[in-house]
């Protein structure tokens, strides 16, 4: 899945010989630590929306089913599983503060027109600017960008 996506997913179901049990899940990252706060758990169903580029990279989760009518004579009280997620970086365009500008000058008189600022989500990414006219041509020669 990639950043600014969103999925649901519910876990398969799994096989106890009590077949009258109440069963608890639970999940957490394979270390047992917390999930991050982008992937939520509840009644054995994952959804995930990660926003952010700092969420991509891989996941190992780790789903808990617990027997809650546990008896002491015999069984194991609870089963665990394991699956991977991936969360793929996505590379945001950049936007201008101010989309909207339009600039005119009078003939024969040098002006300077400075664009407006730009941001980019993506933090780590390098913003290269160029100019060109409508048509998407060069600049004519009395123009000039740097």
């Amino acid at each position: 899945m990639a950043v600014d996506g969103s999925l649901s997913y519910s876990i398969p179901s799994f096989s106890d010989a009590d077949s009258a049990d109440s069963h608890t899940y639970a999940a957490t990252l394979s270390d047992s630590s917390a999930l991050p706060s982008f992937i939520t758990f509840s009644s054995g169903t994952f959804t995930f929306a990660p926003t952010d580029n700092s969420e991509s990279g891989s996941y190992t989760i780790k789903v808990v089913v617990t027997d809650d009518d546990f008896h002491s004579s015999g069984g194991e009280e609870s089963c665990e599983d394991y699956f991977s997620l991936t969360v793929e970086y996505v590379n945001h365009a950049p936007t201008f503060v101010n989309e909207h500008f339009d600039w005119s000058c009078s003939v024969y008189t040098d002006d300077t027109y400075y664009l407006p600022a730009m941001q980019d989500i993506d933090a780590l990414d390098t913003l290269t600017r160029s100019v060109t006219i409508d048509s998407g041509s060069s600049l004519p020669a009395f123009l000039s960008f740097d």
